[in-house]
């Protein structure tokens, strides 16, 4: 009973419309994505945006624009959906149904601390610590990686060379950006391959400098609770990861290229499963390949624009998404 009441609270209340919000965004975003078959990463991302921001806002501009919207009369005759009538059903006459979505909303906040903000909180306080101990300069790596430099646009960024045979690249931004690249990666890859690996990188500091990115993320951050906005921000960060495939290849010109650079780190993870348990396959390393293999595959079946009367449809979009949500409270 107690819960009842908690969610009836005006912050009950924000966290149950900006669920119900967030819910219906992503069903009218996917439902113009798959109409309008807009493919491209970038037009997807930012529609995709709307999803993470709108439940944000949604509940508190409601109400400043109508009071009485939260009121028993506009809840009977005016709205479309009333969570209030769902959560009093108990089921198998023992199990409020707001125990369920308590439930689903603690192993989000649980989800979100795990993946998220604890190896954030983590990474702040290593990073210096690892920058000083796992740099690494040898003039025969340092020549390769000046040639795959030559004629990206990475004057400002710092590239730092690991020592280990481990096969891995990561970028990291801020007042200093630096590629971390290993030197078993390096000698995995051929020059042209170490050119289209490192514009990838590249694309990812340009990209993460601005603001929309800056936004989307501690938008993240505040619907913590929400797994519509959890699922959605990992599939912005899969549509940004295309994104800077599509910049790597503008710069390169070498989509063949970058396509048999994804299929080693593909092979490395398959072949990294065949030395475990007959079977077991981790949900990190099937995503991460599944990520690999759609990234390949749009990269071979090209990139259809979509973008032709984009603003209008994302202004349709936008209209259908703040009007029905309107009516449920």
């Amino acid at each position: 009973m107690k819960l009842f009441y908690l969610l009836n609270s005006f912050a009950g209340q924000y966290v149950l419309q900006s669920l119900l919000h967030a819910f219906i965004a992503v069903v009218i975003v996917d439902f113009a994505i798959y109409f309008w078959k807009i493919k491209n990463p970038a037009l997807r991302q930012k529609l995709r945006f709307i999803v993470v921001a709108f439940p944000v806002v949604s509940f508190p501009i409601y109400q400043l624009i109508n009071p009485e919207r939260g009121s028993p009369f506009f809840r009977l005759y005016e709205a479309l959906f009333d969570i209030n009538r769902w959560l009093t059903i108990t089921l198998w006459d023992r199990i409020p149904l707001s125990v369920f979505l308590a439930v689903i909303i603690f192993f989000t906040i649980i989800i979100f601390m795990i993946q998220e903000f604890i190896p954030i909180i983590r990474h702040f306080f290593e990073h210096e610590d690892k920058e000083e101990t796992m740099q690494f300069h040898d003039v025969q790596y340092q020549e390769r990686i000046d040639r795959a430099l030559y004629g990206l646009p990475a004057d400002n960024v710092e590239i730092s060379v690991i020592e280990d045979n481990d096969q891995f690249i990561y970028s990291t931004t801020g007042k200093a950006s630096v590629i971390y690249i290993t030197t078993g990666l390096i000698d995995d890859l051929s020059d042209d391959e170490l050119k289209v690996a490192l514009a990838h990188e590249v694309a990812h500091i340009l990209r993460n400098r601005k603001p929309l990115l800056i936004i989307v993320f501690f938008l993240r951050i505040i619907m913590f609770y929400n797994p519509v906005t959890l699922i959605e921000f990992r599939r912005i960060v899969e549509d940004e990861e295309k994104i800077c495939d599509d910049m790597a290849i503008s710069w390169t010109q070498s989509p063949q290229v970058l396509i048999d650079t994804l299929n080693k780190f593909y092979i490395k993870e398959e072949k990294h499963r065949d030395n475990k348990k007959k079977g077991f396959v981790s949900i990190e390393e099937y995503s991460h390949n599944m990520l690999i293999k759609s990234r390949i595959e749009r990269i071979v079946m090209g990139n259809d624009n979509g973008g032709e009367g984009f603003w209008l449809k994302f202004s349709a979009v936008l209209l259908a998404i703040v009007i029905i949500n309107y009516y449920v409270v």
